[in-house]
């Protein structure tokens, strides 16, 4: 998982929620507020809610203290080496038949 994505995990609906559905809303409003031929003009698509958060995400992140940048990273990389952790306990291979069938 990348930075912005567990910036988003961790901090969505404290701190960046509001302002992504206030955009969200802005964004359907001017979709629904243009013709047809508008839309072809502008080359303008229905707004994704899902494309709305992850832009609000990234205009909060590159505002972020610093000190709060390197808190997501510290957890980002716990995440991540306790998931390593799981996997590498996964492949590990009875070496016996004993322990195979425990």
């Amino acid at each position: 998982m990348g930075e912005v994505n567990h910036y988003m995990k961790l901090y969505y609906e404290t701190r960046m929620k509001d302002e992504a559905d206030r955009r969200l809303v802005i964004a359907q409003r001017e979709y629904d507020n243009t013709t047809v031929e508008e839309r072809l003009e502008k080359k303008l698509d229905p707004p994704v809610p899902l494309a709305i958060r992850k832009q609000t995400a990234e205009s909060f992140w590159k505002t972020e203290s610093a000190a709060t940048k390197e808190e997501v990273r510290a957890d980002l990389e716990a995440v991540y080496n306790e998931e390593l952790r799981a996997w590498e306990a996964r492949m590990e291979l009875p070496k016996t038949p004993q322990e195979y069938h425990q």
